[in-house]
């Protein structure tokens, strides 16, 4: 069924705890009423209110942190007999579809952390890897300027002047560091 509440657009993805007071009130009404329909509840409005209440109560305090779209699933998930409890419409069912959609809620919060958590340290790796293969094209290129030097093939100044830069970047040219002689750099 439909809410016809003006307030269930407003507040559709906000926590309980930052609806105003009346307006938890009108759509748990609501909610309660649809619930009671789909279960084929014949309540009187008197406990029906009790239970809204005492429901309103429960919101306000443990499920503070769901948002509005939960609670309207667990109302509806929950009295269609999905989530678990009896057949009958009482707080003790409605705390059973709450704690039902809160678990699933930090489920899947904990599996988007986890995938999350995961991709960090893909990317960490990734990163280590590149400085690695970096420090180690570095690494090699100051090699071969100390080998040229020691071979005779560059003097003092020359040597100053050469890059390892230049070097490393001839070599993600495709040269191999064997072929490179300082007149390439």
């Amino acid at each position: 069924m439909e809410i016809e509440s003006p307030y269930f657009n407003v507040y559709l993805s906000t926590q309980v705890r930052e609806i105003p007071k009346s307006a938890l009130q009108e759509l748990i009404d609501e909610f309660a009423v649809n619930a009671k329909f789909y279960m084929a509840s014949d309540l009187d409005s008197d406990s029906t209110a009790k239970i809204t209440s005492a429901v309103i109560d429960m919101l306000t305090g443990r499920f503070k942190f769901l948002p509005l779209n939960l609670v309207a699933e667990a109302f509806t998930r929950g009295s269609l007999g999905e989530l678990g409890g009896t057949t009958r419409f009482m707080v003790r069912n409605i705390y059973i579809w709450l704690t039902s959609i809160e678990d699933k809620n930090q489920r899947l919060f904990q599996e988007n952390q986890s995938k999350i958590d995961d991709k960090r340290k893909a990317e960490a790796e990734n990163n280590f890897l590149f400085q690695r293969r970096y420090s180690e094209k570095y690494g090699a290129a100051m090699l071969r300027k100390i080998e040229w030097c020691h071979a005779g093939l560059v003097n003092d100044k020359e040597y100053d002047r050469l890059s390892l830069d230049k070097i490393v970047e001839a070599m993600n040219k495709g040269y191999e560091l064997k072929e490179l002689i300082p007149e390439m750099i």
